[in-house]
C-alpha cells in the first residue's frame, strides 16, 4: 500500500511539473481576435465595395437618364432642322423649274435678235469693230442654262414635290410625328433606362429625380396654326418667338456652328433656304448670270415661292417674257405706262485720228489703235436711255441701220507720241544718255477718243401665274410646326445675353430660371443595395439608418454648348455636385405623379422609403460642404 501511495505522489508531483498545453488558451484567445478582425475586414470590404458599386450605379442612372432627355432634345431639333431644309428643297426646285426656262427664253431671244440685227453691217465697217457685236459671256452663260435646264428635266418633279404627297413632303410629315412622338415618350424613356442600367450595376432599386422629366417645350399644336414658325428659321436662321431686348429675333447658332450656313458673300449666317439659294442668286464672283436675268428672276421667283409656301395668296410675277428691240417704240411704250425689267445695251471705246462720222473715219484704219475695239455688253436693271451727252447717228456713215439706233460722242485729245496711231515725234523721245527729250506744245498732234452705245433690245414686264401644285393651298397649312423649347426654361446666360424671356437682374426672374433649371436640365440619380454586414450582422452592425439600406446619390446636368433652342443638335450632359437635396426630398414627399406611368409600376412608398430617410438625415448645407 505503501508502495502505491508513494508511487501516485510521485505522478502527480510530476504532473504539477509539466508545462506543455498552457499556450492554447493563448492561441483560442488569438484565433478569436483574428476571426474577428477577418470579419471586420471582410465586411468593411464589403461594404466599400459595395458603395463603390451603389455609388457607380447612382452615378450612372442619373448620367444614363440625362443622355436619354439629351437625345430626346436632339432628336426633336434635328427633326425641326430637317424639315426646314426639305421645304426648302422644295421652294428652291419648285423657282428653278419656273425660272430655267424664263432664263433660257430671254438668252436665246437675245443672241438671235442681237445677231441677225442690221448693225453687223452698218456699224463701222470694220473687222476689229465688227467684234463688237460678239457676246461670248451671253454665249457662256446660254451654255450654263442649257445645262441647268437638262438637270431640272431629270428630276422627276411631282414625285418628289408633289403637295402632299411628294417624297420630300411626306419626309416632312413623318419628321414631325417623330418629333412629337419623341417628346412623348423621352420623359418616360429616361426613367425605363436609369431604373435598368441602375440594376445592371447591382442596384436593389435605382431611379431618377424628377419622377416625369418631361421635356421643357411649349404646347404642341399639329394644327397648321403654327406652321408660320418654321418661316424666319428656314429664311433668317431667327428664333421665331425669342427675341432681343431690341425687338430683333435671335440668331438660331446651330445654323452657324453645326449647319456651317455662313454666307460666302456677306459671311452673316443664313437660313437653310437663302443659304442653299444663294449660289443661284448672289454667285461669286457677281455677273454669272447677268444676261440672262437667271439670278434676279431666280430671287424674285424663289421669295414669290416663299411667301407662297406661308399662305400669300398673290401668286403672280414678272418673268420677262416679252422683248422690245426698237429704241424708239420701247420709249413709247415706257411712257405710255408699261414696265422695262432690263435694257440690253452695248458700249465701245477706242481711239482714233478722225472724229467719228467723218467720211475720213471708214478709210484710215490702219492708224487705228489696235488694242481696240473693247465691247463691253450690258444689262442694267430698269429702263436704260440713251447717254444724253451722245449724238443719234442718222447716216451708214455713222453707223446707222434703219432703226437709228446707235449713238456716238468723240473728244478731241492732243498727245506728243502716239505710234499706235501713226502719230511719232519728230525727233527721239529720250537722248543718247537716257534723259527725257523734251517736247513743247507745237509739237502736239490731235487724236479722237470716241465712244459708242448701242442698243440691243429690252425685257418688258409681263405677270406670270405661279402655280401652288408642289406649296399647300391658300388657307390650309400643313398639320406641321416646329416644336419650340419653352423660353422661360432658358439658363440665366441666356437671359443675360438679352433674351426678352426674361431679366436676370429680378430676384423672381431669377428664382424661376432656377427652379426651371432644377425641373428640367438636373437630374439626380439614386441607387441603393443591401447594406448590412454579410458575416455575423448582429456583432458586426453597419450603422445604417435607411432600412439597412446603402443609398448612393449622383446628379447630373444637361446643357448646349451651341445655344438652348430646339434647332442646335448639341444638347449635352455631364455629372456635377449635388445642389438639390431638399428639392429631391420635397419630389420624394409628394409622390410619384400621375403621368409618370413607369416609376408608378416600379417605384412605390416603400421602395422610396430608404431615399427618403436618408435626404431627411441631413440639412443642405452639411450636404453642401461634404458632397464632391
Amino acid at each position: 500500500m505503501h508502495g502505491i501511495l508513494t508511487h501516485v505522489r510521485r505522478e502527480g508531483s510530476a504532473l504539477h511539473r509539466d508545462q506543455d498545453g498552457q499556450a492554447i488558451f493563448i492561441g483560442v484567445f488569438y484565433f478569436m481576435l483574428l476571426a474577428c478582425l477577418v470579419f471586420l475586414i471582410i465586411n468593411s470590404g464589403d461594404v466599400a465595395a459595395r458603395k463603390i458599386e451603389m455609388q457607380n450605379a447612382a452615378d450612372a442612372a442619373a448620367y444614363t437618364g440625362s443622355s436619354w432627355y439629351c437625345r430626346g432634345l436632339n432628336t426633336i431639333s434635328m427633326c425641326n432642322v430637317a424639315q426646314t431644309q426639305f421645304m426648302s428643297v422644295i421652294v428652291l426646285l419648285d423657282s428653278l423649274e419656273t425660272t430655267v426656262p424664263a432664263a433660257g427664253a430671254i438668252i436665246d431671244d437675245l443672241l438671235a435678235s442681237i445677231n441677225a440685227t442690221p448693225h453687223g453691217s452698218n456699224v463701222p465697217n470694220d473687222d476689229r469693230l465688227k467684234d463688237w457685236l460678239l457676246v461670248t459671256d451671253a454665249l457662256k452663260e446660254q451654255q450654263m442654262i442649257r445645262t441647268l435646264q437638262r438637270m431640272i428635266d431629270r428630276v422627276p418633279m411631282d414625285e418628289y414635290c408633289l403637295y402632299d404627297d411628294g417624297v420630300l413632303w411626306q419626309c416632312c410629315l413623318v419628321l414631325n410625328e417623330l418629333a412629337v412622338q419623341i417628346a412623348e415618350i423621352t420623359p418616360e424613356m429616361a426613367q425605363r433606362e436609369a431604373i435598368q442600367v441602375g440594376r445592371d450595376n447591382e442596384a436593389d432599386v435605382a431611379f431618377v429625380l424628377p419622377f416625369y422629366p418631361e421635356l421643357p417645350v411649349e404646347e404642341i399644336d399639329m394644327s397648321g396654326r403654327k406652321f408660320v414658325n418654321f418661316k424666319l428659321p428656314m429664311r433668317d436662321a431667327r428664333h421665331p418667338t425669342r427675341r432681343t431686348r431690341r425687338n430683333r429675333a435671335l440668331t438660331l447658332r446651330g445654323y452657324t456652328y453645326l449647319q456651317h450656313y455662313i454666307s460666302q458673300r456677306s459671311g452673316g449666317t443664313l437660313g437653310p433656304f437663302r443659304f442653299m439659294r444663294e449660289p443661284f442668286t448672289d454667285p461669286v464672283p457677281m455677273g454669272l448670270f447677268e444676261l440672262s436675268r437667271f439670278s434676279s428672276l431666280m430671287r424674285t421667283v424663289s421669295d414669290k415661292k416663299f411667301e407662297m409656301l406661308f399662305g400669300d395668296p398673290d401668286a403672280r410675277v414678272a418673268l420677262a417674257e416679252g422683248r422690245i428691240e426698237d429704241y424708239d417704240e420701247l420709249v413709247e411704250f415706257f411712257n405710255g405706262g408699261g414696265t422695262v425689267l432690263r435694257t440690253y445695251y452695248s458700249t465701245l471705246s477706242f481711239d482714233s485720228r478722225q472724229e467719228y462720222g467723218t467720211p475720213e473715219f471708214l478709210g484710215n484704219t490702219t492708224q487705228r489703235n489696235p488694242t481696240y475695239p473693247r465691247e463691253v455688253q450690258h444689262s442694267a436693271s430698269g429702263f436704260r436711255r440713251a447717254p444724253g451727252s451722245y449724238t443719234r447717228a442718222t447716216t451708214p456713215e455713222e453707223g446707222a441701220d434703219a432703226r437709228h439706233d446707235l449713238w456716238y460722242r468723240s473728244t478731241e485729245r492732243q498727245t506728243y507720241h502716239y505710234p499706235q496711231l501713226g502719230i511719232y515725234a519728230d525727233h527721239p523721245p529720250i537722248h543718247e544718255d537716257g534723259s527725257n527729250w523734251p517736247y513743247d506744245l507745237s509739237e502736239q498732234e490731235t487724236y479722237y477718243r470716241n465712244n459708242l452705245w448701242r442698243f440691243d433690245g429690252a425685257d418688258v414686264a409681263y405677270d406670270t401665274e405661279l402655280h401652288r401644285r408642289y406649296l399647300p393651298p391658300v388657307g390650309q397649312p400643313p398639320r406641321t410646326a416646329p416644336i419650340l423649347l419653352d423660353r422661360y426654361a432658358c439658363p440665366e446666360n441666356e437671359l443675360r445675353s438679352g433674351s426678352s424671356s426674361g431679366n436676370a437682374s429680378n430676384p423672381d426672374d431669377q428664382q424661376s430660371t432656377d427652379d426651371h433649371i432644377f425641373q428640367y436640365f438636373s437630374f439626380i440619380g439614386f441607387a441603393y443595395h443591401d447594406g448590412r454586414s454579410p458575416f455575423v450582422p448582429g456583432i458586426f452592425a453597419n450603422p445604417l439608418t435607411t432600412g439597412g439600406q446603402l443609398v448612393c446619390y449622383g446628379q447630373t446636368q444637361v446643357f448646349n454648348l451651341t445655344s438652348w433652342d430646339l434647332f442646335a443638335q448639341n444638347w449635352r450632359t455631364h455629372l456635377v455636385k449635388m445642389n438639390h437635396w431638399e428639392e429631391s426630398l420635397d419630389m420624394i414627399e409628394d409622390g410619384i405623379p400621375t403621368d409618370a406611368t413607369l416609376a408608378r409600376e416600379e417605384l412605390d412608398a416603400d421602395l422610396l422609403e430608404p431615399v427618403r430617410s436618408m435626404l431627411e438625415q441631413y440639412d443642405a448645407d452639411f450636404i453642401e460642404l461634404i458632397s464632391h
